[in-house]
């Protein structure tokens, strides 16, 4: 059975062919943040069957051992659901089933973003008042379900919702959607905990700043928000931009171009770590077209190119949008959708000066 969601990223993907929807990632994941923590090894945590989804999102961590994600499709209406499962594999729940409909979410396109004090706050890409997705908020052991915001496109709000959120402070959630705004291209937005407080902080225009924005937001906790758009811009081929939490100062740190020296179509969000860099992927350009990681001051300035994907057995190639975790040595760790022996993709770590990959 083909969900919603797996439409909408083949939509996309026919638009953008470097933007690849690649069901069952999370493991993958769970390893990332395992290598993060100094742990060793791959080991599969929980196998999805059919009647659970398609888990596609990065892991959140409440810091305990418990780890929490969506998946888009299964569940008791086929609209997806939400699942915890702790780090050594046990204790795998659904804490959450979408129904869809007019009190409901369906089709969760990212992860969950923890809040502490034990509540979790997501996005759906569907379902709501206008079944143009919603924010929600629910509580780690599954009590506490409720919709914070209903999108209903137009200019005064988004559609489509497929980043993660990202927090400010103790009240303010950020995130993007994919459609909607004044020029119908996607939009940042920020609502309160309470689901007060929403509003659009920026709208997009193909041209002048991107589009088709899939991943999240980074925030500096300073007051300005980081992301990537994964098509528009001057050549067409995505942009990095940052904008304040009050939407203020809405600047482009770097258009991409593609070819050897530029990568094109950032898929995934961006890791801020060191003082004022900016790391992320792009799913094309580098000198062999198989993607790039890169580094970008927050300034916008620095931009280069620590990565050129190549495929092969030694390389990956098309990294992953799931983005980056850093160790707490400050490496880097990273996935791609191809290349390695098989061809199925790899997991892969990196200095922050390009070096030991």
């Amino acid at each position: 059975m083909q969900s919603t969601a797996r439409s909408r990223c083949s939509g996309f993907a026919d638009r953008f062919p470097r933007l690849r929807w690649a069901p069952g990632r999370w493991a993958v994941q769970a390893l990332m943040l395992a290598s993060a923590t100094g742990a060793s090894g791959l080991t599969t945590l929980h196998h999805f069957r059919p009647d659970i989804g398609h888990a596609n999102a990065p892991l959140a961590s409440d810091g305990a051992g418990n780890l929490y994600g969506t998946t888009c499709g299964g569940g008791a209406t086929n609209n997806g659901t939400i699942f915890t499962v702790k780090a050594d594999g046990s204790g795998f729940a659904v804490l959450h089933a979408f129904t869809g409909g007019l009190a409901d979410g369906k089709c969760p396109l990212a992860g969950l973003y923890f809040g502490g004090s034990s509540v979790l706050y997501g996005t759906t890409s569907g379902g709501g008042a206008a079944d143009q997705g919603t924010v929600f908020t629910i509580r780690t052991d599954g009590s506490g379900f409720e919709i914070l915001h209903s999108f209903v496109g137009g200019a005064d709000d988004g559609s489509q919702p497929w980043g993660a959120l990202v927090g400010e402070g103790t009240s303010g959630l950020f995130g993007t959607t994919f459609l909607g705004g004044v020029f119908g291209y996607g939009t940042v937005f920020r609502i309160d905990r309470d689901g007060t407080g929403f509003a659009v902080l920026h709208s997009f225009n193909l041209q002048t700043d991107g589009s088709r924005l899939v991943g999240g937001l980074t925030t500096d906790g300073a007051g300005t928000l980081y992301g990537t758009a994964g098509a528009g811009g001057a050549s067409s081929q995505g942009t990095i931009f940052s904008v304040g939490t009050d939407g203020s100062n809405f600047t482009l740190l770097h258009e991409f171009g593609g070819g050897a020296g530029d990568g094109s179509y950032p898929e995934g969000g961006l890791l801020a770590y060191d003082a004022g860099a900016l790391y992320g992927m792009t799913a094309g350009g580098g000198a062999m077209d198989g993607g790039t990681l890169f580094v970008v001051g927050t300034d916008g300035g620095g931009f280069e190119i620590l990565h050129s994907f190549g495929g092969g057995p030694s390389d990956g190639f098309m990294p992953g949008g799931n983005g980056l975790v850093v160790s707490a040595a400050g490496d880097l760790y990273g996935i791609t959708s191809g290349g390695g022996e098989d061809g199925l993709g790899t997991v892969f770590t990196i200095r922050t000066d390009g070096s030991g990959f």
